[in-house]
């Protein structure tokens, strides 16, 4: 087994002031790691002071913002190891309850080994069609993306990725997209869209052996 999208995704909406807010996941594997995508509209700030996971603490991975005209910002928040197994909460700790309308998105990356992010990108304000080339050094991965977008319409994926979920903010939208099939080249996440953005990307695989790794430096 490589590094993989667990089968069951699930998506929160706030849209009230709470602090912290929290939501339960129930994964369909054992997962390795766990990934949870926030996207925020209505402001630029960065509002989260940190996520947990079943009360393990999860490491941002990458945040990306726009913080002209249309507003927002996207992160993506991880845990690649000691992932406790069946239904679990999500906890996100904000700076204050503030009544900035967020989406998160959590769902289990699954493996034979713990999980490490491998490439990450931002890429922010007025864009035409976004694109990153995320880097896989031959391993086997997987590109997840957190997209804010000011568009009156969601962004679009381009042919090789999946949309796990999207959400309208009302003039704006959150999207979180992936890579339909993990693979070992390098990997271009791309979207037809032109307004304001914040896009968030990370690359995710399997943790090397330490015989692998013993091997590399010879």
């Amino acid at each position: 087994m490589a590094v993989a999208v667990d089968a069951t995704r699930t998506e929160s909406i706030r849209t009230d002031t709470s602090d912290p807010y929290t939501f339960n996941y129930t994964p369909t594997s054992t997962p390795r790691g766990i990934v949870v995508c926030a996207i925020h509209s209505d402001s630029s700030t960065d509002h989260i002071v940190g996520i947990t996971y079943g009360g393990i603490p999860l490491f941002r991975a990458i945040t990306a913002a726009d913080t002209a005209t249309e507003a927002g910002r996207a992160d993506i928040w991880w845990r690649g190891d000691s992932i406790p197994a069946g239904t679990q909460t999500v906890s996100v700790d904000l700076a204050s309850g503030t009544t900035d309308d967020f989406q998160f998105v959590v769902f289990g990356l699954t493996g034979n080994d713990n999980i490490e992010v491998i490439d990450r990108e931002a890429i922010e304000q007025n864009i035409s069609n976004p694109s990153a080339v995320m880097s896989y050094l031959g391993r086997t991965a997987v590109t997840i993306s957190a997209f804010y977008y000011g568009g009156a319409a969601a962004p679009t994926p381009n042919a090789n990725m999946t949309n796990i979920h999207t959400h309208d903010f009302t003039a704006q939208f959150g999207s979180v997209d992936r890579q339909t099939t993990p693979g070992t080249s390098d990997f271009t996440c791309s979207y037809t869209a032109n307004d304001d953005t914040g896009l968030a990307i990370a690359s995710f695989t399997e943790v090397l052996p330490l015989a692998h790794v013993a091997m590399a430096r010879r």
